[in-house]
């Protein structure tokens, strides 16, 4: 493991939600970090809070209490602009279903947040062409999501998340929405590939064999890592 100081450091985050006259207490101090390069698990039982967790450590959600820092920089310190900034620039994101754009073709998708970033058009559109011939779609660069499988528009979905050059992935249950042949094959790849670029990887899954080739798993129970 590497030396260098954890990329992500998550410290005491709270988080409730009120249901009525009752209080949801989801988080309750949660505390955790990531090294560089490293590829952790999310484990823990349907409703458990993993997706708050993952949207409150990928900056798009508050906690109630405590903070996150991104490379040593606080993140909930800031205002929201200053937030935005370090999503845009430190973090990646992958869902079970991927959230292309329809309108727009696989590059096309892997250019926007590029963009979005400032990276002129055309710097945009060669980094997006190497990185989903990487993963092996350049016959498939023109296509619109629809026209993709099930396997290829995660693909995009990883090149897309990887298109800043992110220190951090975030992924949300992948493979949930994928057999079981092309979801093992989705994770080798963002296994491979985040390695390849030096991202760490924090993947929320309820699958058992894909736990397995973690270099660590966080059990997410009644609002505490175990």
């Amino acid at each position: 493991m590497s030396e260098e100081p954890d990329c992500l450091v998550v410290e005491g985050l709270h988080r409730s939600f009120q249901q009525g006259n009752e209080i949801i207490h989801v988080l309750r101090g949660v505390n955790f970090s990531l090294s560089r390069g490293e590829i952790v698990g999310l484990a823990g039982p349907s409703g458990s809070g993993k997706s708050t967790l993952l949207q409150i450590t990928g900056l798009l959600e508050c906690p109630d209490s405590g903070n996150i820092y991104l490379n040593g920089v606080s993140c909930w310190s800031g205002d929201d602009n200053s937030r935005t900034k370090l999503r845009q620039a430190q973090l990646g994101f992958v869902y079970q279903f991927h959230h292309l754009l329809a309108e727009f073709t696989a590059l096309e998708n892997v250019m926007l947040p590029q963009m979005a970033f400032g990276v002129p058009k055309k710097s945009a559109a060669a980094r997006g062409k190497a990185l989903l011939t990487k993963v092996g779609l350049e016959n498939r660069m023109g296509h619109l999501p629809g026209e993709l499988s099930g396997g290829e528009q995660q693909r995009v979905s990883i090149v897309r998340a990887l298109a800043n050059q992110p220190a951090v992935i975030l992924a949300d249950e992948p493979t949930g929405n994928l057999d079981e042949k092309t979801a093992f094959s989705i994770f080798d790849l963002l296994q491979e590939i985040t390695s390849l670029f030096g991202a760490s990887l924090l993947i929320a899954t309820h699958n058992p064999e894909l736990v397995k080739k973690m270099d660590r798993v966080l059990t997410l129970n009644e609002g505490r890592l175990g």
